[in-house]
């Protein structure tokens, strides 16, 4: 009788566990109904309204993080983007009291209806500058409000203007906009954070780099598609060389270069240091231009007055 009763006894200890780790953790099993609630029958290719000509408005942020990387040669700006976006889903609502409380729960993109904005003007691979390159989750609240936060890097398109090197200013735009959804199925409103004048742009900026204008602007343009505009959202980014590498390296060995061509007058012209001499200085001047040529981007259009200088 001591043995049945034991294990009787063990048997109902571990109900009592359970049961009671069950009571202490609601929310595990009330966010997993309500994930089979909300994905049941759900289909994420269409868009969140209950009537079809009703518009879709996202709210926008754009913020620039950090200046990565200016590629001259390939007239290619790299930069850390923090990208923020809100719109309402109709169809991701509840009632919290019946859901134990739960006000929010995270999806992913691949769950659910998300903007298709994307940067337009992108370097890089096309796959990379897709929805699916932004790895972070959404946040879905009750009340059908969706807020996506992600934070990426992206390759972008800059034609770079040479001209001025190594005292150059370039100016840059970053161009997001919907790649399906023109105005009449998707509408952008930029969020308040997105007017980034009075930033310090100090933190933006790299080594190489300072920024000199970071502005946000939404715009509607018409493309070659489509008679209705499409919403744009356009970082203007500007950009000074920062020239104190190129003085030191590459101005300051230029000018003695140069300088040295009045000495070589003085060496007499039967003395054979002459030539060595004038060899040395023309060696060290195509080593200069050679390096030079390396830093400025490929471009036919126009060349870099310390180039033209040195050649001359």
């Amino acid at each position: 009788m001591f043995l049945p009763g034991l294990v009787l006894s063990a048997c109902a200890f571990v109900l009592t566990s359970q049961f009671s780790d069950a009571v202490k953790m609601p929310n595990a099993s009330s966010e997993h109904a309500l994930r089979q609630e909300l994905l049941t029958s759900y289909d994420r290719f269409v868009r969140p309204v209950l009537l079809p000509l009703t518009i879709v408005n996202v709210s926008f942020s754009l913020k620039l993080i950090s200046l990565i990387n200016v590629d001259n040669k390939n007239h290619m700006v790299t930069s850390k983007l923090l990208i923020k976006q809100i719109w309402h889903n109709p169809f991701l609502t509840w009632d919290k009291a019946k859901h134990d409380g739960i006000g929010q729960i995270r999806m992913s993109k691949d769950e659910i209806w998300v903007p298709d904005i994307t940067l337009l003007n992108s370097a890089s691979n096309p796959s990379r500058q897709t929805i699916n390159h932004y790895e972070s989750w959404v946040t879905v609240y009750s009340n059908g409000t969706n807020v996506w936060v992600s934070l990426a890097i992206h390759d972008s398109e800059c034609q770079i203007k040479v001209q001025n090197f190594p005292f150059d200013k370039q100016k840059c735009v970053i161009d997001f906009a919907s790649e399906s959804y023109d105005t009449k199925f998707l509408d952008i409103q930029l969020l308040p954070e997105s007017h980034t004048e009075t930033q310090d742009t100090r933190q933006m900026s790299n080594e190489e780099w300072k920024i000199i204008e970071n502005k946000i602007q939404l715009i509607k343009e018409r493309g070659d598609c489509c008679s209705t505009p499409f919403a744009h959202v356009k970082l203007h980014l500007g950009m000074e060389r920062i020239p104190t590498f190129y003085i030191l390296y590459l101005l300051c060995p230029s000018a003695i270069l140069s300088l040295l061509v009045f000495f070589s007058f003085i060496i007499p012209p039967d003395n054979g240091e002459r030539i060595g001499f004038c060899s040395s200085r023309f060696f060290f001047l195509s080593v200069s231009i050679f390096f030079s040529s390396r830093i400025c981007c490929r471009t036919i259009r126009e060349t870099s007055l310390f180039l033209e200088s040195s050649l001359l």
